[in-house]
């Protein structure tokens, strides 16, 4: 969203420079994005959607909430977007106030994604065939100055992918390795593709000649490329991750199978080979492996406040799923497979905790962490290879 946000003040920037370029013109601008973005974006979050709560909302019956919620948006988006456009800002910042303001809303969104979600599939279609999609100058990407031009501007990626090891450990490892740097990866692909608003600034320089087709055309071939490589290194990251939770699923069913196995036979081995294998099996019977399964309604921050108590149970993720319906329900269903080494401290052993018991207390932790009357929570025992 910043980066969509600095987009937008980029966008009136350039409006300010199209014309004739004084003082008032330049800073007019910038002054009003950000008096916007930043007074109007905290009135967005913090003030106005709990005073609809207490004033709007409930002058309307339960069932009929999201639609006069949805009416009310399209009123203020028909105030702000003019509002933006004079105030020497641009009408796109008025759009995202306008909708800024009701994204907490869960009923307006559901009534917003039911009545617009094809239409808006088609438009953006549309829009990005029609105004952006014609205007690529493929005869232009012969050029050796523009090809040198866009793999220069492409250098901008590396800031994109950067902020993905701003991301959070919410894992059971080191920093930057295993689960954690897949985050890292994961997000940081993910904000590459996104390119859309730089289109948008390409074509509105280049309508009004603030910048040469050369240029042009270089943007162009940047951003193509930042559309097209990212998904691509998302798509294998991802599976090589998925490989190697399928290589620690096996490690699982290793020490299961050791779990199993009982002392008969040992004899034949050498005395370093038996205290070895006994080692093994000790450190199997302590090891558990747990399936978390959670039923609730999606909500905001809701997969972080998992995350963080797994992490506090010191539970190590192996594998994990989240799914929900098509449409607009809001069920999310979540599977999280773990290795508990809980058992493996001996303090704990001497306290007499039984697997019963440790499995109770992180369902009970993930009851707390979710806060939802309606939703179900079933932790149970797993077995690698079994179940």
């Amino acid at each position: 969203v910043i980066d969509d946000m600095i987009a937008l003040i980029i966008l009136s920037q350039l409006g300010a420079l199209a014309g004739d370029v004084t003082v008032a013109a330049i800073v007019v601008p910038i002054v009003s994005a950000l008096a916007f973005l930043v007074i109007g974006g905290y009135a967005a979050v913090f003030i106005l959607p709990p005073f609809l709560d207490k004033y709007f909302y409930t002058r309307f019956k339960k069932e009929n909430s999201g639609a006069a919620g949805l009416a009310l948006m399209f009123l203020i988006l028909l105030a702000m977007m003019p509002a933006t456009y004079y105030a020497k800002s641009s009408f796109l910042m008025g759009a995202f106030l306008s909708g800024l303001v009701f994204c907490r809303n869960h009923d307006v969104h559901v009534r917003f994604v039911s009545q617009f979600k094809r239409l808006l599939q088609w438009l953006m279609r549309i829009f990005f065939a029609a105004s952006i999609g014609f205007q690529v100058p493929i005869k232009d990407f012969g050029d050796g100055k523009v090809i040198g031009y866009g793999l220069l501007f492409t250098l901008a990626l590396t800031g994109k992918l950067a902020v993905g090891f701003m991301v959070p450990n919410f894992n059971n490892c080191e920093q930057f390795k295993g689960l954690h740097m897949r985050d890292c990866l994961v997000t940081g692909f993910s904000m590459a593709a996104e390119g859309e608003f730089a289109f948008v600034i390409a074509v509105f320089a280049a309508d009004n000649g603030l910048i040469s087709p050369d240029l042009y055309a270089s943007i162009v071939l940047a951003v193509l490329i930042s559309t097209i490589l990212p998904p691509f290194a998302l798509r294998f990251t991802i599976s090589h991750y998925n490989k190697l939770s399928g290589k620690i699923v096996k490690k699982a069913e290793h020490l299961e199978r050791r779990r199993s196995m009982s002392m008969d036979g040992m004899a034949a081995f050498s005395p370093e080979e038996q205290e070895r294998l006994l080692r093994e099996n000790i450190e199997a019977n302590k090891i558990v492996f747990l399936c978390i399964q959670i039923q609730c309604a999606s909500k905001w921050g809701l997969i972080p406040k998992i995350i963080s108590s797994i992490t506090s149970l010191k539970l190590e993720v192996i594998d994990n799923r989240s799914w929900h319906p098509r449409g607009v329900d809001s069920t999310l269903m979540t599977e999280i497979f773990v290795q508990d080494d809980y058992f493996l401290e001996e303090d704990e052993l001497e306290k007499g905790t039984f697997v019963e018991d440790r499995i109770a207390a992180v369902n009970d932790k993930m009851v707390q962490a979710i806060r939802q009357p309606g939703a179900t929570v079933k932790v149970t025992r797993w077995y690698p290879g079994v179940l």
